[in-house]
């Protein structure tokens, strides 16, 4: 769901290129947006990653494991253009938003289970 927001161009691109400008230079309008949409996300995500792991991890495990999975999906909207360069834009056509979520998904449980086992 948070790729397919993201990552998919569903409002006009000043939408985008407005929410890209605030994570870069925040203004008060950026602290709104955190505490309404990106927090009540990212507190589900926690949530998810907190029953994957046992209850011995960290906190900050837990962090660095949410921001990567939130890294990951910011990445494809970010750089979309230097990706699309990159490799070419019907390439980067291919990864769609179902290819996407199935890579970032088989990664970050790879992740997680390697996580799971250390702690």
């Amino acid at each position: 769901m948070f790729l397919n927001r993201v990552a998919v161009d569903h409002e006009p691109a000043w939408h985008a290129q407005l929410i890209m400008r605030e994570m870069l230079l925040p203004t008060k309008a950026c602290a709104d947006f955190v505490k309404e949409y990106v927090k009540p996300t990212f507190h589900a995500l926690r949530e998810i990653i907190a029953a994957m792991l046992p209850e011995t991890a960290s906190e900050r495990t837990r962090l660095l494991i949410g921001f990567s999975i939130v890294g990951q999906i910011l990445h494809y909207r970010s750089a979309r253009p230097v990706l699309s360069m990159l490799v070419g834009a019907e390439a980067f056509q291919l990864l769609d938003v179902e290819t996407l979520t199935e890579h970032i998904t088989d990664f970050s449980l790879a992740a997680i289970k390697r996580f799971a086992t250390r702690t």
